[in-house]
């Protein structure tokens, strides 16, 4: 299977570290519910059937978030999408039946509903996105690094309540943001090595043969002490935390794989270095694999 994702990737111009097969076993009668995904998904049937079915009028463009139609949106979803869940769908575009040996692309953004009528393996080539905007947020993020008034704390902006951040720390907000076509100014397509990106944007896979405990630190608050394990029950690595573990448990629950890029999105309030740390952590620990090749 590895040899047919790296040909495909090859083909579309994709870093072979950047896509992942999966085998979807369905044992009984089955229906995905609407709805849409960031992936650009290929998939092979190989034993039973299965109904696709699928809307192009209503694509999504370039989206970066997966939505079902049946489940609230996400906030960051509408601000480029509103409110993307159809009202109606009328006939679908396409409605075929994959039967085994036969294969479907179906393109990031498209709306689809799949059934199973009966017990069925499917194989899934997925690519994930990895967006300009994952691209440019750290170069930029280098670029403003370099002054220090970027780099002076902002508490004043942390209020639940926006009506309870004062005038000056808005005047100051807006000035930074007149001063920051200036700061950026330096930035050029140079600023960005290919060869760096393998390392920045490959996958990570959780671990499934390893787990983590946590354990509070006596008399220390929002602090833990943190145990990789492995089944054998020998400790593999042992590290203290404070705020990691919505991360590491957001981790531990993912059953394919994911970029730093995704994580990022996921914790949009933790810094990207934090996320970086705590990812590097987990490969540490035995909790993530990197696959960089």
């Amino acid at each position: 299977m590895r040899s047919w994702l790296y040909a495909l990737g090859n083909h579309l111009g994709i870093p072979k570290c950047f896509g992942y097969c999966s085998l979807i076993a369905v044992a009984d009668e089955f229906t995905t519910p609407l709805h849409l995904d960031t992936n650009e998904n290929f998939t092979i049937q190989i034993t039973g059937t299965k109904r696709w079915k699928i809307w192009h009028d209503i694509t999504i463009k370039n989206p970066m978030h997966n939505c079902i139609a049946s489940r609230p949106v996400q906030e960051e979803f509408r601000l480029y999408a509103g409110d993307p869940r159809p009202m109606s769908l009328g006939q679908p575009d396409l409605d075929v039946e994959l039967r085994p040996g036969s294969g479907l692309y179906v393109p990031r953004g498209v709306w689809h509903e799949v059934e199973a009528s009966q017990s069925s393996l499917s194989l899934n080539i997925a690519f994930p996105t990895h967006t300009w905007i994952d691209v440019v947020i750290p170069i930029i993020r280098r670029a403003l690094i370099r002054h220090s008034l970027w780099r002076e704390n902002a508490y004043g902006m942390l209020h639940s309540r926006s009506s309870h951040v004062s005038s000056s720390v808005m005047d100051q907000l807006e000035a930074m943001f007149d001063r920051l076509p200036e700061d950026l100014s330096t930035i050029k397509s140079e600023n960005f090595r290919r060869s760096q990106s393998c390392g920045l944007v490959g996958l990570l896979q959780r671990n499934p043969f390893t787990s983590f405990s946590i354990f509070p630190l006596e008399g220390k608050v929002s602090e833990y002490r943190v145990e990789f394990v492995h089944p054998n029950m020998s400790k593999v690595f042992e590290t203290i935390v404070s705020s990691d573990i919505a991360v590491l448990n957001w981790v531990m629950e993912q059953e394919r794989p994911f970029t730093i890029s995704e994580l990022n999105r996921q914790f949009p309030n933790y810094e990207r270095s934090e996320i970086s740390r705590i990812v590097d952590l987990a490969i540490r620990g035995g909790l993530l694999l990197a696959n960089s090749d």
